[in-house]
């Protein structure tokens, strides 16, 4: 099916999934909204239940982390672009879901198109000062429509279908934080190219979190470090500025 089959898991704090809800009322070209209820237990189940037109929603028997979700919801969706997103995000531009899928359908090899991510990447994973690019709303770092990126955030990513399964589903390992950064590394080594669009945003934060395996989100995110750094150590730093980006660059640190 032609169209933009966004996938957003959720987890307690119903208020900000109905937020989320409302903001996507009248958003033109999207043709589903999948969410992922990871086990809530609070009134999420309820009010998913009452959702009809372009929602639908299906709870997941055990919370398994954000990867697992998304994967779950590429299964479920239908369309030829797939909208991975958190649930306290807000896009403030009701034609977003044309303009994604017309940028992801229109740009030659293009890979993972987000709303926030870097140029550059560390050797921990860390991403680097200037290099990190946005479109947040009205203190945007972007002055173009669009820049490519090594990286692109989990809060907003977008790519064909047909490119998710080629470079592979979500890594489930990697249950809470990057999981966003592997699959852009992911697609750069299969000769993608990432990209940040100018799509105005805002982020509530801290709307995804759960209860995955008892941790401190602290002690999970070094935990997803050490995975990360595992898996990529031969890859990393990345860096896609091009020489008169990385000679700009250093003339600022000298001047």
């Amino acid at each position: 099916m032609e169209g933009i089959s966004l996938i957003a898991p959720c987890f307690n704090r119903v208020e900000i999934t109905m937020r989320f809800v409302a903001s996507l009322q009248g958003a033109e070209g999207l043709r589903e909204c999948i969410l992922i209820d990871d086990c809530s237990a609070d009134s999420t189940p309820d009010y998913l239940a009452t959702l009809a037109g372009p929602f639908s929603y299906f709870r997941n028997a055990e919370n398994r982390g954000l990867a697992a979700s998304f994967n779950k919801g590429a299964e479920l969706a239908r369309g030829d672009v797939l909208v991975f997103m958190h649930n306290d995000v807000i896009i403030h531009d009701p034609s977003w879901p044309k303009k994604i899928r017309a940028f992801v359908m229109g740009t030659e090899m293009a890979g993972v198109v987000g709303l926030y991510g870097a140029k550059r990447i560390r050797s921990d994973g860390s991403l680097m000062g200037r290099g990190i690019m946005h479109a947040k709303a009205g203190k945007g770092t972007l002055v173009s429509n669009r820049v490519e990126v090594a990286v692109v955030d989990g809060l907003f990513m977008a790519l064909k279908r047909e490119v998710f399964e080629k470079i592979g589903r979500f890594d489930e390992g990697f249950v809470m934080h990057y999981y966003d950064k592997d699959l852009s590394l992911r697609s750069l080594h299969a000769c993608f190219h990432n990209y940040v669009v100018n799509i105005p945003f805002t982020h509530e934060g801290a709307g995804t979190r759960s209860s995955v395996a008892r941790e401190t989100d602290e002690s999970l995110r070094e935990r997803m470090q050490r995975r990360f750094i595992q898996t990529w150590r031969h890859s990393l730093p990345g860096d896609v500025r091009s020489w008169s980006e990385r000679l700009a660059d250093w003339t600022k640190k000298y001047v």
